[in-house]
């Protein structure tokens, strides 16, 4: 049996196109495999994410928390850049008789590991509802939520407004929606 020059050419161009097709899909699905790998680089945090503060029964802190910064205003998330914060409770109380917290400010820029930019000295403003509120030199304002142990934050104009994300599991969540 004898192909015709014609038929020999539309098998090997069909060839072709079947092997183009299949490049394409291959090359496809290895750069969505990519897209994944970097999502699930970004989604591991810098540093450890805990949140250890407890209360007693007279309301005095112990321990520590760190946690991911999330701006309430997602459009005001820095995409190059992660924040931490880290809230100790101290033994130590100011002139009132109150207690002290101290305020780490943790960045991490792109592939540079975290580096503590600032600390801050944080007094009690009022605990009140289940509430810690504590204050920065400046007026910003971080609430501990005694039940919860969640925490939020506020600037001192009142305009930015942020949370703490405390755990593994939140912070991949977080990430993998936010960077769809």
């Amino acid at each position: 049996m004898k192909i015709s020059k014609d038929k020999k050419i539309t098998i090997i161009i069909s060839v072709v196109i079947v092997f183009l097709v299949i490049s394409n899909i291959t090359f496809w699905v290895g750069a969505k495999s990519l897209e994944w790998d970097i999502v699930y680089m970004k989604a591991v945090p810098h540093v450890e994410l805990i949140n250890y503060m407890s209360f007693d029964s007279n309301g005095i802190a112990s321990g520590s928390v760190t946690g991911f910064v999330v701006f309430d205003n997602l459009e005001d998330q820095p995409r190059n850049a992660r924040q931490y914060y880290t809230i100790t409770a101290y033994n130590e109380y100011n002139e009132k008789g109150e207690q002290l917290f101290l305020l780490e400010d943790i960045i991490s820029l792109l592939n540079i590991p975290p580096s503590t930019i600032g600390t801050s000295v944080l007094n009690v403003n009022m605990d009140y509802n289940g509430i810690l509120y504590l204050i920065d030199e400046n007026g910003n304002s971080f609430n501990i939520n005694k039940t919860t142990k969640k925490v939020k934050m506020r600037e001192t104009t009142g305009k930015d407004s942020s949370y703490l994300i405390t755990n593994q599991t939140d912070f991949k969540d977080f990430i993998r929606n936010w960077l769809k």
